[in-house]
């Protein structure tokens, strides 16, 4: 993994954290170098952030929920 960051780091990639646990870095980048960052040793996706509103805790549940069995 170190190796993997360090050629991220110089690509361009700004290294936030390193979740050596489950082997993911976090990061941001410009959009420009998602290509190029992908096509890195070790990496296995580029992804965009994504935000995520849960709303109010006292807000209804909307959507449908399954469990697997």
């Amino acid at each position: 993994m170190a190796q993997t960051a360090k050629d991220l780091s110089d690509a361009g990639f700004d290294i936030d954290d390193r979740l050596e646990a489950i082997g993911v870095i976090v990061g941001s980048a410009d959009v420009s170098l998602a290509q190029s960052l992908r096509a890195i040793a070790g990496v296995i996706d580029v992804s965009p952030e994504s935000s995520i509103d849960i709303g109010p805790p006292d807000s209804p549940i909307h959507g449908r929920c399954a469990a697997g069995s």
